[in-house]
């Protein structure tokens, strides 16, 4: 978004909204957009129009979330140990 059209705009607003909504709903939730935000928007995207995340983009937000459910304790012990394996393979 153009700052200079736009200089109301926060990005952090949808994020915020969503957050809000599950905390309401008791529902817990993994927040990517400060993992995004730290990057080079160039290389988590694809080009042009295409707002999907690249093959970098994904990797970044599996390895976000990995890590969520991994702090959560949402893994019983059996996951976990198959989480740091396939860790291991993926990010070395």
């Amino acid at each position: 978004v153009d700052p200079v059209r736009h200089p109301a705009y926060r990005p952090e607003n949808l994020r915020d909204a969503v957050l809000q909504a599950c905390g309401r709903a008791e529902l817990e939730a993994c927040d990517l957009f400060d993992a995004f935000r730290r990057k080079d928007c160039q290389e988590l995207f694809l080009r042009g129009w295409d707002d999907h995340w690249s093959s970098i983009g994904q990797a970044l937000g599996a390895r976000v979330l990995a890590d969520h459910l991994h702090r959560s304790e949402f893994l019983t012990k059996e996951t976990d140990r198959c989480y740091r394996a396939s860790i291991e393979v993926v990010f070395g």
